[in-house]
């Protein structure tokens, strides 16, 4: 890896194209025949690949260019076929989670004013019942093989792509309940491509990459789709993550790199069929969309062989900031260093300069940035305030410059006066031996301003009580951040993307605090 100083420009960087659809087709030019996509009995090559996107883009018809394509699919074939093939058509992307309900769709769907929606057969259902016009609806089903198309003499003719044009809108959750639309350019995402593959360079044509994170999300976007078309790779992609069909997978195809998030590493850690030779093909692990534990950390790489590298972004960045390297010394618990081109600084209330290796909010600026929340002004002045995003997440540097993440602005609760920051408390139950999963959330209390809950999941076989958690963490922390109720569960609620689900803990907490009877500990 060199440093940005290194770089005299964005062309500069490896692998750099101005659009994902330059991307795919100089991937397609080196090499048309390095096999592409794999999911169960059907395999494309790149030639394949580009040949049904670009036949796909051709027949959404000619008013695409600048509106607004709405795609509601699982992981398949057909997903990242459909996804490049909206980008080629000049249309903006604008990625659904299949799962989503009416209500939840009805205000995507109002702010994004999609020309087209395409997705399955029970999508079309929600559409119906959510009562808001998604536009044409084109009905794709996931895992056939349906949109293969023999490789034309000549591929269609389709506008220029070029990267101030709007790529993709990506809603994200909004601290006022409406959903958030991040606008992100074609040179916005192509850049960060390219700083991630200087921070974490692939070998073209000689990787295979298993994808079971939702392509629907930002970080599956990055680290799977968008990065197998980069180095020519081969993207086996799962419909959903299973324990037994991922190791299954990684002994098939020979997968060598692994993009998860953090409960997929718990999980497989816990599965009892995990062994170190099922994960033998790995050579690197990558690790995003949430923080990751460093004991989690420390028992996959010692039964994989291989290194796990964490970092840190968000959709509004499109997404990647930093990461770690296997050009530079990794540290359990950091997200690494920023990317090229990429500044962070960590600043207090006042926007000023924090000292290092004190905690403050993270402000970031690079190419990769969000050109601003759809149909949102205001909110997007205040997270775009001076060219720096503001992230509402909080962080430090230590004295060699690397990231520690210290959870969500909002998420800081003031205890007695106290502010308390939740993921202290996650960090010291993760390391505790008999925890599998922990979440610590503040609810309102009417003597103590808030207090916290934490929620734990035993380690399969582990004797696990209230009682000793709630020692383990009084030996651990100063009293005030000490939680005031310990509950256990079989297992943590979880996001679409796999994410510990915080905010149904929360409404689980406000709900089990507002029925408690007894009276407040001093």
């Amino acid at each position: 890896m060199m440093n940005q100083s290194d770089y005299g420009e964005l062309r500069d960087l490896p692998r750099y194209q101005e659009s994902v659809v330059a991307m795919l087709r100089a991937t397609v030019r080196r090499n048309p025949e390095l096999p592409a996509l794999h999911q169960g009995h059907i395999r494309l090559t790149y030639g394949e690949y580009l040949a049904a996107v670009e036949h796909l883009a051709d027949s959404l018809g000619a008013k695409t260019e600048g509106a607004v394509i709405a795609v509601a699919l699982r992981n398949s074939i057909e997903l990242a076929i459909v996804s490049f093939a909206v980008h080629f058509s000049g249309a903006a992307l604008c990625l659904i989670n299949p799962d989503y309900m009416p209500q939840e769709l009805a205000g995507i769907l109002a702010d994004a004013a999609p020309i087209m929606t395409i997705g399955n057969e029970a999508f079309r259902e929600k559409l119906e019942a959510c009562g808001t016009d998604g536009g044409e609806f084109r009905l794709v089903v996931e895992g056939e093989g349906r949109l293969r198309v023999p490789v034309p003499a000549e591929p269609p003719i389709l506008g220029a792509i070029g990267p101030d044009m709007l790529a993709t809108i990506q809603y994200t959750g909004g601290t006022s309940g409406r959903p958030k639309g991040v606008e992100l350019t074609h040179g916005a995402i192509a850049a960060n491509i390219a700083q991630r593959e200087a921070m974490l360079p692939t070998s073209f044509g000689g990787e295979k990459i298993l994808c079971l994170m939702p392509m629907f999300h930002s970080f599956g976007t990055a680290m799977c789709l968008h990065l197998a078309a980069a180095c020519g790779g081969e993207l086996v992609i799962m419909p959903a993550y299973r324990p037994a069909d991922t190791l299954a997978a990684i002994r098939q195809h020979g997968i060598n790199l692994f993009p998860a998030g953090p409960t997929v590493y718990t999980s497989l850690l816990s599965f009892e069929e995990t062994g170190p030779d099922d994960l033998a093909p790995i050579t690197a692990s990558y690790s995003g969309s949430a923080a990751l534990p460093p004991d989690v950390l420390h028992r996959w790489e010692a039964l994989a062989g291989s290194p796990i590298f964490e970092g840190y972004g968000q959709t509004e960045a499109g997404p990647i900031l930093t990461y770690n390297s296997p050009s530079f010394e990794r540290r359990a618990g950091s997200v690494g260093k920023p990317l090229p081109f990429t500044s962070v600084r960590i600043v207090d209330g006042d926007g000023l300069p924090c000292a290092q290796g004190t905690t403050g909010e993270i402000w970031a600026s690079g190419p990769q940035i969000m050109r601003g929340y759809r149909n949102l002004p205001n909110e997007t002045s205040a997270a775009l305030g001076d060219g720096w995003l503001r992230t509402g997440d909080l962080g430090h540097f230590d004295e060699d410059g690397y990231l520690f993440i210290d959870g969500r602005k909002k998420e800081m609760a003031i205890i007695k006066g106290y502010n308390v920051y939740p993921v202290e408390v996650d960090n010291v139950l993760f390391q505790h031996p008999g925890i599998l999963e922990a979440a610590t959330v503040a609810t309102k209390d009417g003597y103590r301003g808030e207090v916290l809950y934490a929620f734990v999941a035993p380690r399969p076989d582990a004797s696990l009580t209230t009682d000793s958690v709630e020692a383990w963490c009084r030996d651990r922390l100063v009293r005030y951040k000490v939680p005031s109720m310990f509950v256990l569960l079989t297992a943590l609620p979880k996001t679409a993307i796999g994410k510990i689900d915080k905010t149904e803990l929360a409404r689980s907490a406000a709900r089990m605090h507002g029925s408690a009877t007894s009276a407040p500990a001093a």
